[in-house]
């Protein structure tokens, strides 16, 4: 439903003499759910963000938390309306969303992370005159893909991804107007996400279970627990729920040009006191610099860099 409101090393270095400044100048948000806009064709601003939902979840032994949705606005001189991206109005978890404008059409892509009752997949959507169409799936299997990142290049472009379960950080060249992996994912080499330690409850059941929604069910309905079935008739609550801070999203991009070959990725080192800032052209990958991370985090840090280092290092 929408509402309507009418109111080379040197060059490296230099980057990061760049970067260092923005950062000083940067005002970390107080809401904790980040915000992501790009330019429509027609000079309006889009902008996607992740918002609480009246649904209730909780898991089988950890604290009940909201559900999610992606949110989503457009605003320009004769006004705005906002709305939510279709499917994501439900009991599901929808998180971490993210924009690129695909360069062909000019219209925006959305990526995100979308529980589907077993595992976070990655979701995808498009943007264009008539709103949002084509939303689908692109990653499967029963492993959590979790922090969606879009880097554009000359030859093309790459969704970059974490999974969970091997805390790797995986990557897959993508059609970005057709909505479909390229090839099979594969794994980014010599890097592992900094996952939290497990927590020990003194059980055999795990602390933090996948969620399960209680209340109002959609599709398969609910038993009598409250649990949420699938359409084979199983309950969801199989995995654990990953545990992300906010540092970690922030730390994590990958940012890329249509101009430029490769793309430059920046990926939280164990710690999170420091990131690892590398060049990736076509799988592989050359370390560029270690950054320091700052306390309080800015939420754009992980961006910034990329942003200020992409010029210098455009091949």
């Amino acid at each position: 439903m929408r509402t309507v409101d009418r109111t080379g090393h040197r060059g490296w270095l230099a980057g990061l003499r760049v970067f260092a400044l923005l950062i000083a100048g940067a005002i970390v948000p107080a809401a904790a759910l980040a915000a992501e806009s790009v330019m429509l064709p027609d000079g309006e601003l889009l902008t996607v963000w992740e918002s609480r939902q009246r649904f209730m979840i909780s898991g089988t032994t950890g604290p009940a938390t909201d559900g999610t949705s992606i949110a989503y606005s457009v605003s320009g001189i004769e006004g705005s309306f906002s709305g939510i991206v279709e499917s994501t109005e439900d009991p599901a978890q929808d998180t971490w969303p993210r924009l690129v404008v695909d360069p062909e059409s000019g219209w925006p892509r959305l990526v995100w992370s979308r529980y589907d009752g077993t595992s976070l997949r990655i979701a995808y959507a498009r943007y264009e005159q008539d709103g949002w169409t084509d939303i689908r799936y692109l990653t499967y299997g029963p492993v959590n893909s979790m922090l969606p990142r879009i880097a554009l290049g000359r030859e093309g472009v790459y969704l970059f991804w974490v999974s969970w379960e091997s805390a790797s950080y995986m990557y897959a060249p993508l059609d970005l107007d057709e909505g479909q992996l390229r090839s099979y994912p594969r794994t980014l080499p010599n890097y592992a996400f900094p996952k939290p330690p497990v927590v020990d409850d003194g059980g055999d059941a795990s602390a933090t279970d996948a969620p399960v929604v209680t209340g109002d069910c959609f599709d398969g309905g609910c038993d009598s627990s409250g649990m949420l079935m699938d359409p084979g008739g199983s309950t969801s609550g199989a995995m654990d729920v990953p545990i992300v801070t906010g540092m970690e999203a922030s730390i994590w991009t990958a940012g890329g040009s249509a101009a430029c070959r490769s793309q430059i990725l920046v990926i939280p080192n164990p710690g999170l006191w420091t990131a690892s800032v590398i060049r990736f052209t076509h799988g592989s990958v050359s370390a560029i610099a270690i950054a320091n991370v700052p306390s309080p985090t800015p939420e754009s840090y992980g961006d910034t860099i990329s942003r200020a280092l992409l010029n210098s290092t455009c091949d």
